[in-house]
């Protein structure tokens, strides 16, 4: 069954959203990078157990908080409402009832 132009423009409208906060997460990400001033390199060669207790109790936080923050938005993308359904139309020389 052929998309309808409504659910691709529908699906391209998800995907702008999508790249806009693609963006917005690789800049925050940058600069949280640029604060703990560590380059992408160095990210690789980062041994967790040499960290110290603070740093994995903040890294810990930090996950759960990204965590509980998809769960929220998958939610919220659950709940609003899609495209409208059009109901499918009758065959064509079909009689409707």
């Amino acid at each position: 069954m052929p998309m309808s132009p409504e659910d691709l423009e529908a699906q391209q409208s998800m995907i702008d959203q999508l790249k806009l906060e693609l963006d917005r997460l690789n800049d925050l990400f940058d600069k949280n990078l640029k604060a703990l001033g560590v380059t992408e390199a160095d990210l690789g060669t980062l041994d967790p157990e040499k960290q110290s207790p603070e740093v994995k109790k903040l890294l810990a936080e930090a996950q759960l908080a990204a965590k509980r923050a998809g769960e929220d938005r998958v939610a919220l993308a659950k709940n609003q409402a899609g495209p409208p359904k059009v109901a499918p139309s009758a065959r064509r020389g079909g009689i409707k009832a």
